[in-house]
């Protein structure tokens, strides 16, 4: 927040000395190429909180030199409003994915167990409690986890390093600083740790439905 207040305080002083340099501008040429260059540094900015231009706007209009301040936000409200759908539309689509593993995971575990009844009915036989039975279907299920969150993570990888240099061209033609950045540490370890829960909940599911049906004679 910090860095913020302060790209919002240099916007500000650009724009102060836009205004003072403006009270000259009518007849001296130097002055006017001086309101040109703080106008295209302003451009080249991304101020996006409405309500810091929206302040500014009104500093401005307050200045005797100003015969008009005009604040064209309502393009920002519909981008805010576009992203935060984009963002819902995410969270929504994420939590539809991670369902469908949970239930492919089941399958799969539930597949497994029916695979090696023969070898399960065996060990209850000996002895065998369904905690010892339980458990190496239990490290199937994160390794299943752990082995499809690493493939994720190895596609986004991929998909940004192809998107890069197209997002870089079209940044430069815009005359913005926007690039790609991966996940992070913090989304990284998330997800790990989200696939690895999931796996593991999925197998627990599987095996709890279906090992206590199977027992010997």
């Amino acid at each position: 927040r910090a860095r913020e207040e302060e790209a919002a305080g240099r916007d500000h002083a650009a724009l102060q000395c836009c205004v003072q340099a403006s009270k000259y501008a009518a007849g001296d040429n130097a002055a006017a190429r001086k309101v040109a260059a703080f106008t295209e540094a302003l451009a080249d900015r991304h101020v996006t909180r409405t309500d810091a231009a929206e302040a500014l706007r009104l500093d401005l209009a307050a200045q005797g030199e100003v015969d008009l301040a005009q604040l064209d936000a309502q393009w920002v409200q519909r981008l805010y409003a576009i992203l935060d759908l984009g963002r819902r539309l995410v969270v929504a689509l994420s939590i539809g994915l991670a369902l469908a593993v949970l239930l492919v995971i089941i399958n799969t575990i539930r597949l497994a167990i029916e695979s090696r009844r023969d070898e399960i009915i065996i060990v209850k036989l000996v002895g065998g409690t369904d905690a010892f039975v339980r458990r190496p279907f239990m490290y199937t299920g994160l390794w299943y986890g752990l082995g499809g969150c690493l493939i994720a993570l190895l596609l986004i990888q991929t998909l940004l390093w192809w998107l890069d240099g197209p997002v870089q061209a079209l940044s430069e033609l815009y005359r913005s600083q926007f690039e790609l950045s991966g996940l992070g540490l913090e989304v990284t370890f998330l997800m790990l740790t989200g696939s690895i829960l999931i796996g593991l909940v999925g197998a627990r599911l599987a095996v709890s439905q279906h090992i206590r049906s199977i027992e010997p004679g």
